[in-house]
């Protein structure tokens, strides 16, 4: 996933699919074929964000429009633009308890908790 644009969104603009390529993106209800439907976008973002948690890379870093499953309205940064960019801030209220559980629940179970670091500095 590019790193200007949110989970949510590049899923929302990536093409439609189906086993005989007809889906039409433009207009993805026409099709009768299930295949073209899209999945569930909650989904979709939390096991992307599972994913990169689950890597094996020594960092994970995951914007928390991702954690939140925005799309272009929480978009940080426009490549070649001025003037809008950097202006994203979240609301009130999106910082839940039920969030912070699962984001400390899925760093702690793939190790990127702070004792990990803590052994990565020593």
């Amino acid at each position: 996933v590019p790193f200007s644009t949110t989970i949510a969104q590049w899923h929302k603009e990536r093409p439609m699919a189906s086993t005989d390529g007809r889906c039409d993106k433009e207009r993805p209800m026409a099709s009768t074929n299930a295949q073209c439907m899209k999945p569930d976008l909650e989904r979709i973002c939390k096991g992307l964000i599972r994913a990169a948690h689950s890597s094996v890379a020594d960092y994970c870093i995951i914007p928390l429009q991702d954690y939140l499953c925005l799309g272009n309205e929480a978009r940080i940064n426009t490549p070649s633009t001025t003037g809008d960019n950097w202006k994203w801030r979240y609301e009130q209220g999106v910082l839940t308890e039920e969030l912070a559980t699962e984001i400390a629940g899925l760093t702690k179970l793939y190790g990127r908790d702070s004792q990990k670091v803590e052994n990565m500095i020593e």
